[in-house]
């Protein structure tokens, strides 16, 4: 390899179609975990490129008959050292409220109990109560929903069990014992407000209610409401109503862990909530009707949002379907009501509840009927996928027969809804289905294709006539493929297992041929609730063989119609995980894997993690399938090499490539070395590692080796206690395991996820690398020698034969979102150390694990770690963190959206890099996430300093500036703005710092936006630091609104250059736009470029100031062989105006074009043009993402040139041949709002344009040298 040439980076495009289904735990056994409220800048936690503008559809089926709504959660005898699962914390003391009306009656906490003990005056264990009331349903409700409220107003809640009809008697809920056996009051009064021997509780056959009885069995004579303040008698039974008050922030125990706040007080949220902007629910059931003979199932609430508002768009529509109040979180009751209008109708009952979170709460609570017997599911999942695949409901399925009553109770409170409506917003819209329920179902077999059936009705015309599944050929397919032979009956009770066959179909043909663009499928996702506790093998379970073919890897060209080999087993199983059957039913089968898509939930705490690890499974596979393109910026140049970095957001791993570059097309010709397949070969042991030691995240202490082995010890003790925690908080002491994980070992632990590629089986161990533009670092002449008392030494520095810098490798930094900042010798991609920012081995606020962990856990879904650009830069100090002295090469870096921290580190030396090479850590309340690319700038006092902008969502919301000395980390200055509050949330993006007009390498002056549209000016021209902050020295130097008067965010650093119209004052550029947040998607506010004339500081107060230019044409023209989409634009004089703007619109087409990166000069000393790259977020959800267009202007007035700026024939040349009929064009559609990388071609007059994964053309460049003035090197 030509060791000699010059570099480029760049960024590719990698689209990887592949769902992830990772698997992990999710949540706290005490209570539902959920996330926390949305910040006041809501920060994506996927490049919005990635993601479909359509969310993901989530069909409820709970095939839920009597045994798993009346079963007792919690098996076995109390014991105190377990944690139960229900309504109650576990960890807190109740007491208990007695009214004359029952429905006043409930339990509310007193305080907390750090061993589940309650031993004070008339309190009850949380825990215990659990235990002891706790119905298999309850967990079920709480997950998803948060659980079922009985009153629910903005300022209190009180949940109930569910209603106990006493179907199954003692058998599935016996009248429990505490202790199991024998005396044991000590026991007893850690439970309970007695001190006796012993006590008998009764669950079953008494709705909402627990009796109990002291020193006796008979809990049914002489029953009476318990009352805590009347004495307690053993020769009574008594009754206390299970509610219990949740969500009180008065309470000395505080909130439980998924109560969120409202406007007036706190209410539990479940995964429905979490996850409402990312999926549209709906929800099918059975009638509530005890017969054999009814077939089918019943849409209950049609897919919908549920959530306040409707996603997307820059101002969100209130949904008029919302299931909850915004400002008080209170549940509507009623949120579809023609719906349950046209059930009443039809019918001639009274509906008056609707909504998925009301019936998964509710089913069995609004009627006095015994719950739904036998359960059809088969047939049940075939009326779903007829919803999806909109082919209308089945007659026979939703009629209703019998007196008012009868029909009342069929529909159990809710709507039966028979116009479905079609649910599938766009082909590319993932579709799947979540069920629940028992193996032991019934006569579910009259589906199309099946002619033998027993005791089934007549078969409805709509399913005999239904010819796009055959369900007998289909299962048969599974049966093949598996090895195994399915019968039917499958086990019994004239039941089937079709819907393996159906899930299979579903799930590998397209449901929706009506839909142009692609193929349309479903996934399923099923929880056994394991009835008579028992789990039969594979060959026995439906639900097993449904989630394995209706959920595994589909691969390109697969053809379900001629597969007959078995499914690898990486296709469908990445868990870890081998299921052995158990208990009455399944001892003695044979084991199997468990499917990714399958989940048991025997016991309440097993349904907790079965439902939540399912919920985190559907999040990642809805937010990978969205994806259809994965691209970001390129930054930095040189001549012969492109680096590419990038990311597949299938498994959200990176990528980093060194590519060569023709040096007459510019075209790319090759990979010369991929630091993925580097990394894959490397020894994880042989890693050089570096973190800090810290308790907080900040500070100057040295670096530490990240080695299990060697430096476990070094770590803070916070840091191993967190890196010694699962994702939900449990100490599982795998520390040293995951840092492990970290440095390449695959496996290490069940709970750790794999990162083979199922397809290739190749290790990915590189993070994603999205929004971290990679840097070269080489031998840069920074002109320090130029420089008066230093200059000699700087020299001495950089030309010493046999020093450091004279021996150091160029290398390439580059963060991803492994949490690595890594450092990759530019030759041949070997990675020389990685570091890793102190705060991912700490905990979040809220939380005990580090957050790192989250990124190793089989359900993981995307976030953001390390995702800053670098700076790099030389220089001095008279004193350095560790006491030396003089010239150092240093890197400062942020973590960008994945952290709060900024941090330096010294590379002088990159090939001996250690712990002292560690310089310091630097965190503030006042500096957010999503913090840019730092600037080194020597400072007008002499020192050296890091300078950025504060980022979003800081602790006070405000703009600030940064600037923190460079030798040892110390704040210099915090310039606040003052503008930005928890209401307008505003933070401070990219800064850029100039010399001008000094020209002396000193900073004087530094430009940069906020989220209000304001430029900022400051001025740090003064040699005492102590007036950088004054008020005097900082302003708005325009304020960029839209011709509405609406803010225009400013997110990407500005450029300057000298007023070609004046050169005693500078020209500002910039562009206006947002891409980061959830809400920028969908916003098509008109974006402007501008160019703001800074004379001394006075401020530009409105567009009346300045010149307009506009848009005159745009469309298609050929220029030889080449095709562009191409802009005119105006060339208005700029006159004695102060300045120039230009909208991002044509033909009053707001497209929601907007500029996110730097704009760029043309190559060469002269600076009379300006590039900007914009995008255009892509309309189309099932599109490329985004586009957008290359724009080169002139810089001085904002107009189009008079002469050709684009080769657009590709010759070459620019002539005529590049105009049409002798119209010139100021810009092209190419790349999607990257950074232009442009190349300078020495042997023509042209710079070749990169924004990504290829070359997007031609641009003229400038005369002169192709070297940087120094007031523009400052970086």
């Amino acid at each position: 390899m030509n060791t000699s040439r010059t570099l480029h980076i760049g960024r590719i495009d990698s689209v990887v179609r592949r769902r992830l289904r990772a698997l992990g735990l999710g949540l706290a056994l005490s209570m539902a975990v959920v996330a926390p409220a949305r910040a006041a800048v809501d920060i994506a936690n996927v490049p919005l490129f990635t993601t479909s503008n359509v969310p993901g559809n989530l069909l409820f089926v709970p095939s839920v008959e009597w045994p798993t709504i009346t079963s007792v959660a919690s098996l076995g005898d109390y014991d105190v050292s377990r944690i139960y699962i229900g309504y109650f914390s576990a960890g807190k003391c109740y007491q208990y409220s007695y009214s004359a009306t029952e429905a006043n009656r409930h339990f509310y906490p007193v305080r907390n109990t750090a061993d589940r003990t309650c031993t004070g005056a008339n309190e009850w264990s949380g825990n215990f109560l659990n235990w002891a009331a706790t119905q298999t349903i309850d967990p079920f409700r709480m997950v998803l929903t948060g659980g079922y409220r009985v009153r629910d107003t903005p300022t209190e809640t009180w949940l109930e069990k569910a209603n106990h009809t006493g179907q199954g008697g003692t058998g599935i809920y016996p009248n429990r014992r505490i202790p199991a056996s024998g005396n044991n009051s000590t026991m007893l009064q850690g439970a309970t407000p007695f001190s006796h021997n012993w006590m008998r509780m009764r669950i079953q056959g008494l709705g909402n209610k627990m009796r109990f009885r002291l020193n006796d069995d008979d809990v049914d004579a002489s029953v009476t409401a318990y009352n805590p303040g009347a004495a307690v008698l053993t020769t009574r039974a008594y009754e206390v109503s299970i509610r219990v008050k949740v969500c009180d922030s008065a309470a000395s125990g505080g909130v439980e862990s998924n109560c969120r706040p409202y406007s007036q007080g706190w209410k539990p949220e479940g995964t429905i909530q979490q996850y409402w902007r990312n999926l549209r629910y709906g929800v099918f059931g059975y009638l509530n009707e005890g017969q054999t003979s009814r077939d089918g199932g019943v849409l209950r609430s049609r897919i919908k949002t549920v959530g306040p508002v409707i996603p997307g768009g820059v101002v969100e529509a209130n949904n008029p379907n919302k299931e909850w109040d915004p400002v008080t979180g209170v549940l509507v009751r009623n949120p579809n009501p023609a719906d349950a209008t046209d059930t009443s109708s039809a019918h001639g009952i009274s509906i008056l509840d609707s909504g998925v979170i009301n019936y998964l709460n509710k089913f069995g609570q609004m009627t006095s009927q015994n719950h739904k017997s036998y359960d059809p599911v088969s047939e049940l999942y075939y009326a779903a996928i007829r919803y999806l695949k909109n082919q209308g409901n089945v007659a026979e399925y939703t009629n209703m027969t019998g007196t008012a009553v009868d029909r009342s109770n069929m529909a159990d409170g809710f709507p039966v809804i028979t116009n479905w409506g079609d649910p599938i917003q766009a082909w590319c819209q993932p579709n799947v289905i979540l069920g629940i329920g028992d193996i032991y179902t019934w006569t579910d077999k009259n589906l199309p294709g099946n002619g033998v059936m027993t005791n089934e009705p007549a078969t409805p015309g709509a399913v005999s006539s239904d010819a796009t599944v055959n369900v007998v050929t289909r299962t048969q397919d599974v049966a093949t493929i598996e090895g195994i032979a399915i019968n039917t009956p499958f086990t019994g009770r004239d039941n089937s297992a079709y819907m393996a066959g159906l899930a299979y179909d579903a799930h590998t043909r397209d449901i929706r041929p009506d839909l142009t663009g692609g193929k349309t499928t479903v996934s399923t996702y099923w929880v056994d609730v394991l009835e008579a506790q028992s789990l039969e093998g594979m060959e026995r379970n439906q639900f097993a063989l449904a989630a394995k073919y209706g959920g595994f890897r589909v691969p390109d060209g697969f053809d379900p119609d001629t597969h007959a080999g078995p499914l690898p087993d990486a296709w469908w199983h990445s868990n870890g995980e081998t299921l052995t059957p158990f208990g009455s039913r399944g001892a003695g089968q044979a084991a199997f894997l468990r499917p990714d898509n399958f989940f048991t939930a025997g016991e309440a705490d097993a349904m907790v993690l079965g439902l939540t690890q399912a919920f985190e499974s559907i999040i990642n596979e809805v937010e990978s399938s969205s994806t259809s393109a994965a691209t970001s910026a390129a930054i930095l140049q040189t001549n012969t090499l492109l680096f590419v970095a990038g990311f597949r957001s299938g498994d959200w791993t990176g990528m980093l490539t060194a590519n060569d570059i023709d040096q007459s097309s510019g075209a790319l010709t090759g990979v010369a070395w991929d630091a993925e397949a580097v990394l894959r070969v490397r020894l994880p042991s042989s890693r050089n590692f570096y973190t800090r030691a810290s308790d907080t995240g900040s500070g100057t202490l040295s670096g530490i080796a990240l080695n299990p082995t060697t430096d476990w010890l070094s770590l803070s003790n916070a840091q191993r206690d967190a890196l010694n925690r699962r994702p939900d908080g449990t100490i599982d002491g795998l520390g040293q395991s995951r840092i492990n994980w970290l440095r390449g070992v695959e496996g290490g632990d069940p709970s750790f996820r794999s990162r083979t590629d199922s397809v290739t089986s190749e290790v990915r161990l590189l993070g994603d690398i999205v929004n971290s533009n990679p840097q070269f670092a080489g031998k840069r002449d920074f002109g320090y020698s130029l420089l008066s008392g230093l200059g000699a030494s700087y020299t001495t520095f950089r030309t010493t034969p046999g020093s450091d810098y004279q021996n150091r490798p160029d290398v390439i930094y580059v963060g991803a979102n492994d949490g690595l900042l890594h450092a990759f010798r530019s030759t041949d991609g070997t990675e020389i150390f990685a570091y890793m920012p102190s705060e991912l081995l700490l905990p979040e606020s809220g939380n005990t694990s580090a957050r790192i962990t989250t990124l190793m856990s089989t359900n993981y879904s995307h976030r953001y770690f390390m995702d800053g650009t670098v700076a790099v830069g030389d220089a001095h100090a008279a004193s350095w963190v560790g006491g030396t002295s003089g010239w150092k090469t240093v890197l400062v870096g942020s973590m960008g959206s994945g952290g709060r921290t900024v941090f330096a580190l010294d590379v002088t030396a990159p090939q001996n890099f250690g712990t002292g090479s560690v310089l310091w850590e630097f965190k503030d309340p006042d500096l957010g996430y999503g913090v840019g690319q730092p600037t080194i700038a020597r400072m007008r006092n002499g020192e050296w300093a890091a300078v950025f902008g504060n980022g979003y969502n800081s602790d006070n919301h405000r703009a600030m500036l940064f600037i923190v000395r460079l030798s040892d980390g110390q704040l210099l200055a915090k310039i606040d703005t003052g503008v930005g509050d928890a209401v307008t949330s505003n933070g401070l993006a990219t800064p850029k710092v100039t010399d001008w007009p000094g020209l002396d390498l000193s900073a004087r002056y530094i430009y940069a936006g906020d989220l209000q549209g304001n430029m900022w000016r400051f001025d740090v021209s003064s040699i005492d630091p102590n007036q950088w902050d004054s008020a005097a020295n900082r302003g708005v130097l325009f304020q960029a609104l839209d011709s509405g008067g609406v803010p225009q965010s400013i997110t990407a650093r500005p450029e300057v250059a000298l007023n070609p119209n004046d050169p005693n004052s500078l020209m500002v550029l910039f562009g206006t736009g947002s891409y980061f947040r959830n809400l920028d998607g969908g916003n098509n506010q008109v974006q402007s470029l501008y160019g703001i004339i800074d004379a001394n500081g006075v401020a530009v107060t409105g567009r009346n100031q300045l010149v307009q230019q506009t848009i005159t044409y745009q469309g298609i023209q050929t220029f030889g062989t080449e095709t562009h989409t191409v802009r005119e634009m105006s060339a208005n004089a700029i006159g004695a105006d102060k300045g120039w703007y230009l909208d991002l619109i044509y033909a009053g087409n707001a497209m929601g074009e907007r500029v996110i990166s730097s704009p760029t000069f043309p190559s060469g000393q002269i600076q009379d043009r300006i590039r900007f790259s914009t995008l255009i977020p892509d309309p189309d959800p099932c599109g490329t993402g985004r586009t957008g267009f290359i724009m080169d202007i002139m810089l001085g007035s904002g107009g189009q040139a008079s002469f050709p700026v684009f080769d657009l024939n590709n010759d070459g040349q620019f002539d005529a041949g590049d105009t049409s009929s002798g119209t010139n064009y100021g810009g092209f559609g190419g790349g999607g709002g990257e950074q232009i990388i442009d190349i300078r071609d020495r042997n023509q007059n042209v710079d070749h344009l990169y924004g990504g994964q290829d070359r997007l053309g031609a641009g003229r460049n400038n005369a002169g040298p192709a070297n940087r003035q120094s007031w523009r090197q400052l970086r």
